[in-house]
């Protein structure tokens, strides 16, 4: 066998066998656009898909309505607007301390702050109950989560269904979270707010749009896959 004929049949071998010569197949120019066409395509459809999945909307039958405190006013707003029009039970607003500057008075929380603005922009009357949580550096959702399901225990107060209004891609996660901390005899539903910081349609041509969606995705994995309460 000569040696063309041995490197066509199989490896060629140098150096003591350290290297051989192996035929490969590799992509052509075709192979190439054919791949790239592929992978823009996939990206793509994820990119238009993955705010709708994050930034889930799903409404039981309505009981209690849970307000985080967090959210910006206009959607503090539109949360108040949800609990008149879809006849809920109870109005609650959650949230831990202010994670910036002195906490000067008890109720400088999230939870406090939402139901004072709610009532000072929809009406002193207006039956919205605060529950804040205590400081937590980590797992904040989760930790209002058990505040308000420990209160409702407290005061004898049965829920059929926990609706958790939020914004934007927050919501498959807040959703999760609060069904891991009242376990599986309660219905939770989710109301995701639109972000006006940013097109949701859009997110990737926005810088707080990007944020958001890498950030929440990536907490909503974690949750999913590692979090155990």
């Amino acid at each position: 066998m000569t040696e063309e004929s041995g490197a066509r049949g199989g490896a060629r071998k140098k150096w003591a066998g350290l290297v051989e010569r192996k035929e490969v197949w590799t992509l052509s120019w075709r192979g190439r656009i054919a791949v790239f066409v592929l992978f823009f395509a996939a990206a793509y459809i994820w990119a238009v898909s993955v705010y709708p999945f994050l930034a889930i909307t799903r409404r039981p039958k309505p009981d209690v309505l849970v307000i985080e405190g967090w959210i910006p006013d206009y959607a503090l707003m539109e949360g108040w607007s949800e609990f008149q029009h879809n006849h809920y039970a109870a109005l609650f607003t959650v949230g831990g301390p202010f994670r910036s500057g002195w906490n000067l008075d008890p109720d400088d929380d999230y939870a406090d702050l939402a139901a004072y603005k709610i009532k000072k922009m929809a009406g002193k009357d207006v039956p919205v109950q605060a529950i804040p949580s205590p400081p937590e550096s980590r797992d904040r959702t989760f930790t209002c989560a058990i505040t308000l399901r420990n209160w409702l225990e407290k005061h004898g107060r049965t829920a059929a269904s926990v609706t958790v209004v939020t914004l934007g891609p927050h919501a498959r996660r807040s959703r999760l979270l609060y069904e891991k901390a009242f376990g599986p005899g309660m219905e939770v539903g989710v109301v995701a707010l639109k972000d006006q910081d940013y097109d949701a349609k859009r997110w990737w041509k926005y810088s707080e749009g990007v944020k958001e969606i890498i950030s929440e995705g990536a907490s909503y994995l974690y949750v999913r896959l590692f979090f155990y309460p």
